[in-house]
């Protein structure tokens, strides 16, 4: 029977980010010689899209966070496979692998954050529910300064920050100049909306590619189209599993986000060569201390601004945007990540 070190739980429903992480987690584990094994929603997309990637998986079928299901399924592939580290993926299901663990003190447990988190877990339940990881695990700065106010860190507990990669493709498509680009979830707060008023009032093609999960949202967008005659200007892609074949082609890439952990979308944007813009707030001024050329703005008007300045002064921006490139492909690179992550593993 084959033997696991490591499992990546990721138990959400949803599909987003934090999902495809958790299939490249075990992916990139298992390319650097560690036997990964993907815990996940019984027929939910990662459990779909895992299999169409032949990547290692097993499903648990249950219906609430807190589940006798999750725990005694955890405890039997923990023992059945000879686990000796989890990598985990989210927060509501933190109290199921808190019980699942009791009298396994030997499994290293890391829970890895991806998204800004608002509300407090520092009440003395989630303290004890949190006083079995070993390694609190962000991928940017500024995430990591987030767990800090956020997560009850046990003093014997460690909080490292590792940046994602991505995997870059090579397409060899010649950029459209008034192409322009969003890639993120229809929900509010991607900045969809913004954008789309952003565009008024000039030739920018506009393609909002992500899954429509927020209706009301979707509408809202919907409503301004029309209000504004934009409808030939912005088009609806949907959920593309490879969104860099358009990022490719395109020219600006405008991610008007209330906030985000560290944007997978703006990354690949960045390794493409696009005039990058994007709002003042959470990781995003992490990008420019790193070396990056982008634009950082603050509000909506600010935004329309910014792409009026990017459109007149399209060469210099596009000449600068594509300096990006080379440092975007070695900084975020996939051989990086994962040999880092292997070190913090037992």
């Amino acid at each position: 029977m084959k033997q696991y070190n490591t499992i990546v739980i990721c138990l959400s429903h949803f599909t987003g980010g934090m999902e495809l992480d958790s299939i490249k987690m075990a992916k990139g584990l298992t390319k650097v010689n560690v036997p990964t094994l993907l815990v996940c929603k019984k027929d939910s997309f990662i459990s779909s899209t895992a299999k169409k990637q032949q990547v290692d998986f097993e499903e648990i079928d249950f219906k609430f966070k807190l589940s006798f299901k999750i725990i005694f399924y955890l405890r039997g592939i923990l023992k059945k496979y000879n686990v000796k580290n989890i990598v985990f993926l989210g927060t509501s299901e933190i109290k199921s692998i808190y019980l699942a663990l009791l009298g396994m003190k030997h499994i290293n447990l890391i829970v890895r954050y991806g998204t800004t988190r608002k509300s407090s877990k520092k009440d003395s339940l989630h303290k004890l529910f949190y006083s079995r990881v070993n390694i609190h695990l962000s991928i940017s700065k500024h995430l990591s300064n987030n767990v800090e106010k956020i997560i009850p860190i046990a003093k014997k507990s460690k909080l490292k920050t590792i940046y994602t990669s991505t995997v870059f493709e090579e397409y060899s498509a010649k950029k459209i100049e008034n192409k322009a680009i969003h890639v993120g979830r229809i929900v509010k707060g991607k900045g969809q909306l913004d954008s789309v008023k952003a565009i008024v009032g000039t030739n920018i093609e506009l393609d909002l590619v992500g899954s429509i999960e927020d209706l009301d949202y979707h509408e809202k967008i919907i409503d301004e189209l029309n209000k504004n005659k934009l409808n030939k200007q912005v088009s609806f892609i949907g959920f593309n599993d490879n969104p860099q074949a358009l990022l490719s082609e395109s020219s600006f890439f405008i991610f008007p986000s209330s906030g985000e952990g560290l944007s997978n979308a703006l990354i690949e944007a960045l390794g493409h060569g696009l005039i990058c813009i994007v709002y003042n707030n959470t990781v995003f001024p992490e990008f420019e201390l790193l070396g990056f050329h982008l634009h950082l703005v603050n509000n909506e008007e600010q935004l329309k601004d910014k792409i009026k300045y990017v459109i007149d002064n399209y060469s210099d921006e596009i000449t600068q945007s594509f300096n990006n490139v080379s440092l975007a492909r070695d900084f975020f690179s996939f051989e990086k990540e994962f040999l880092e992550i292997k070190k913090i593993l037992i």
